[in-house]
């Protein structure tokens, strides 16, 4: 148990309870490095002012936090730098140690891209389909961004709930709000990289947010010639496998694509390696004919086949949604809003 401000919080996900409780009733009290042995260990201070609680996630390339910010008294979310394969830290320890060479160096180049990024997305603070990023500083030997706190699950997660794929009208209402987050992000010229189920955020109110975006992620495939490029199979265009690959907004659209194939069909695609000399796998039988010539579109293996931008692809969305309410097919966007527990 933790006293902060007053008020007795558990040290794990920082709920109320009771002075003298022996177990929060809100969560499982598990420590962190029992299941995350290079985590940073419950209550430590980031920052002067976050206490670390419990992992809410480990990837690749970091591990993220519910932290307590103990200046506004409320939860946020704490994501540190750490790609597994260029860092080591000791169980229980805060500092974070790296590989001599040039595996240091990728982590250095890795690390402040990580740290402009964080700034970039910042600037689109208050947007409602795009996390909130309130701050960014290097501590233990690395880089942290401190984010809002979403409640709800990703993409991901929400399509296993619904039995492995979701109705058109979720998934194109899903798109939507992606496709708006992409034409502000776009136009200040900075891609996601890494869209993908995984990196969609369905919360409890029905918001949908982008989150994860992937620049620690591509600059290691830029500057690192003995380690593979890290991508998400089937949602990667071709672009990015490729050295010289020119990527643009058409890379995440592509991205995009491939997660509307996989919330409407529940498969993931065969990789655009693969795609190249076999595209026989894509089956969009089950989708509405109009749609899925626009995802066929999205999906185009060269990026000057695919739309553009972002307000093309929306474009190309409207005229789709104008066409199916004047069949009449689903005049209701009440019904096509995504809800967790029944909450819309």
């Amino acid at each position: 148990m933790l006293e902060i401000n007053g008020k007795n919080l558990c040290e794990y996900c920082f709920s109320e309870i009771e002075e003298n409780a022996d177990k929060c009733p809100h969560c499982s009290s598990e420590k962190n490095n029992s299941k995350y042995p290079t985590a940073l260990p419950e209550g430590t201070i980031l920052a002067g002012r976050y206490v670390v609680g419990r992992v809410l996630g480990k990837g690749g390339f970091g591990i993220t936090y519910l932290c307590y910010d103990t200046r506004e008294n409320k939860t946020v979310a704490i994501k540190e730098y750490l790609p597994d394969h260029l860092t080591h830290r000791n169980t229980g320890e805060t500092h974070v140690s790296t590989y001599s060479g040039e595996t240091e160096e990728y982590f250095r180049t890795g690390a402040q891209k990580f740290f402009e990024e964080a700034k970039l997305v910042s600037n689109f603070n208050g947007n409602p389909n795009i996390i909130s990023v309130y701050e960014f500083f290097y501590e233990n030997n690395t880089t942290y961004f401190v984010m809002e706190y979403l409640d709800g699950v990703d993409l991901k997660t929400y399509i296993k709930q619904k039995g492995g794929k979701i109705p058109e009208g979720e998934a194109l209402y899903i798109a939507d709000k992606v496709i708006q987050a992409l034409m502000i992000v776009h136009s200040t010229n900075i891609l996601h990289r890494d869209i993908s189920p995984d990196n969609i955020f369905i919360c409890s109110d029905g918001k949908i947010k982008l989150i994860d975006f992937g620049a620690a992620r591509q600059v290691m495939g830029e500057v690192s010639k003995s380690l593979s490029v890290v991508l998400k199979e089937g949602f990667a265009p071709i672009e990015q496998y490729q050295t010289r690959g020119k990527q643009g907004p058409w890379t995440d659209i592509y991205a995009l694509g491939a997660t509307l194939y996989y919330s409407l069909t529940g498969e993931v695609l065969d990789n655009a390696m693969t795609r190249m000399t076999d595209d026989s796998q894509m089956h969009l039988e089950s989708v509405s004919p109009k749609l899925a010539d626009i995802i066929t579109k999205m999906l185009e293996i060269k990026k000057e086949d695919r739309y553009q931008n972002a307000f093309e692809l929306s474009q190309a969305f409207s005229v789709f949604r104008e066409e199916e309410n004047d069949d009449d097919k689903d005049n209701d966007k009440e019904k096509n809003k995504v809800s967790l527990n029944g909450k819309i």
